[in-house]
């Protein structure tokens, strides 16, 4: 099971607008980590936060969780006056992977996102995005929230970030 949390705050809804792809240079192999050794904050730069969110990420905060099973998930949030972001990374396989999606707030749809990994959902609303994918034996949740207005871009921006961040698992 993932857990997924999200930072306090209040949000408005818009629906308008629409979605585009920004392209993202290719991770260089510094980023790259594998296996029981993956360290969520290594896998998302203040860059790649920036580019999503649109101001500075600041410093992020480690954690970890436990999960059914006896696992562990290791854990990095980034907090702003106005959007937070969760990194969630755990051992998984399709169980824990499909267990995760059920266990989601509202319906996630199926994503086709080429290479982003095994199996991926995503989750969208009014405040909340979330997308979550399998690569290998790693599960790996994305987590953004904004407490303030117009998440309607932010979609597509996670779509790319975690085709960096599942460029960043060699597993």
């Amino acid at each position: 099971m993932v857990t997924i949390a999200a930072c306090g705050g209040s949000s408005t809804a818009s629906s308008s607008g629409s979605t585009s792809r920004p392209t993202t240079a290719t991770p260089t192999p510094s980023h790259a980590v594998s296996g029981s050794a993956v360290d969520p904050c290594a896998l998302v730069t203040a860059a790649d936060l920036r580019a999503l969110a649109g101001s500075d990420p600041g410093q992020p905060k480690a954690s970890t969780a436990p999960v059914p099973g006896g696992a562990t998930a290791k854990v990095c949030t980034w907090t702003t006056a106005s959007w937070g972001f969760v990194v969630e990374v755990q051992p998984g396989d399709r169980s824990s992977f499909d267990a995760a999606g059920s266990a989601a707030p509202s319906p996630g749809k199926v994503v086709p996102i080429p290479n982003l990994g095994d199996a991926v959902f995503e989750i969208q609303s009014p405040s909340l995005v979330t997308l979550a994918f399998l690569k290998g034996a790693v599960l790996v949740v994305l987590l953004y929230t904004r407490f303030s207005p117009d998440p309607s871009q932010i979609g597509a921006k996670l779509a790319q970030l975690g085709l960096t961040v599942a460029g960043r698992l060699s597993v």
